[in-house]
């Protein structure tokens, strides 16, 4: 909590909340960068999309607006922290969950809209979901995505960080989720239709 509390505190960011704030109470497509870092500026820049979209039809016209402004969000503030080696990603990656037995033949594939990677192994450490609105028009279809892209996760990469935990980052529109899912790394990771040694909790 110390050093989170220590990046919320720098300068650069202070810069951009309040920019954002100010952005988000009047938008419109020229506001000028009210920071002096460049850091987040050019993320400033993309929101601007999205909190115009947003105000004046109530969703962005592109997944991708929504996306982009998010990864760069996301990298501006681990740039924050010197020698982090971590990256975000805005690649796609497909992930595999299967449940398949010598009888039957039972999987699904989930694809990610980024993740944040190790800079050395690329061993992925946390998950991405963007829509272009907030997430009351898409829920409870992104939760069941959300937590299908979570089990994949673990299926193909069992032994993974965070030990019984794993996290995505979802942004929806102007709204920003933090997503934790949690199993019994003892119990056998089931299909979706059986919630038994899960669970999930959204906090945005």
């Amino acid at each position: 909590m110390a050093q989170a509390d220590q990046i919320l505190s720098d300068p650069a960011f202070r810069a951009y909340i309040s920019d954002v704030t100010t952005r988000r109470a009047q938008p419109s497509w020229n506001a000028p960068w009210g920071g002096n870092d460049r850091l987040f500026r050019v993320l400033a820049i993309q929101q601007q999309q999205v909190i115009q979209d947003t105000a004046q039809y109530g969703s962005v016209r592109s997944e991708a607006s929504v996306n982009t402004s998010f990864i760069s969000f996301l990298q501006a503030i681990a740039d924050l922290v010197p020698q982090s080696r971590r990256q975000w990603s805005a690649d796609r990656i497909m992930l595999t969950a299967d449940f398949s037995t010598p009888r039957r033949e039972r999987q699904f594939v989930a694809y990610t809209d980024g993740q944040l990677e190790d800079t050395s192994s690329r061993e992925i450490l946390a998950l991405v979901e963007c829509k272009r609105s907030r997430r009351q028009r898409h829920s409870p279809a992104v939760d069941m995505q959300e937590v299908a892209q979570m089990v994949a996760w673990v299926k193909e990469h069992p032994g993974g960080p965070g030990g019984n935990r794993r996290v995505l980052v979802s942004d929806d529109g102007t709204e920003i989720y933090i997503s934790v899912f949690r199993y019994d790394q003892d119990a056998e990771i089931r299909p979706l239709e059986d919630p038994g040694g899960k669970r999930f909790d959204a906090f945005g």
